[in-house]
């Protein structure tokens, strides 16, 4: 903003970002049922930070949705940008994350009963179905 005049302001953008990638700071997915079962992109994405909680079941392996299922949800993500994905796991075993096509994983992808693990979700390639995910922190819920 410059002023260049009395009461007279000139406002000029310098980024534009895209509704479709710059959502809410937090935001909590759809839940699981606790079962095995290949999560949906309505599971994984929604806010730079994103919390999915997975309850009701013994030890179930939550799948990724395929890559190219998060390109469509996020269709303005470029490639180098990203998100926190923290999964809460609640139910009375522990938890795995397992790859899907497109994705790269790096660290432990096991969550305990009652902790959490969050992931950073990195975008490789802009809408190539091409992502990583690396954990990068844990914890315990109350």
């Amino acid at each position: 903003v410059t002023k260049s005049a009395a009461a007279t302001y000139t406002m000029y953008g310098i980024g534009v970002y895209d509704q479709a990638f710059v959502s809410p700071v937090g935001f909590i997915a759809t839940a699981d049922n606790g079962t095995t079962q290949t999560l949906t992109s309505a599971m994984v994405v929604g806010g730079r930070t994103t919390y999915h909680v997975t309850t009701g079941g013994t030890t179930p392996s939550l799948t990724l949705p395929l890559a190219t299922a998060i390109d469509t949800a996020l269709p303005d993500i470029r490639a180098g940008q990203s998100y926190i994905l923290r999964v809460i796991n609640t139910n009375s075993g522990t938890a795995t994350v397992v790859t899907n096509t497109g994705w790269t994983t790096s660290g432990t992808l096991t969550i305990a009963t009652n902790t959490w693990r969050e992931f950073l979700i990195v975008c490789v390639a802009t809408q190539a179905g091409t992502y990583t995910i690396t954990s990068v922190g844990t914890g315990t819920t109350s």
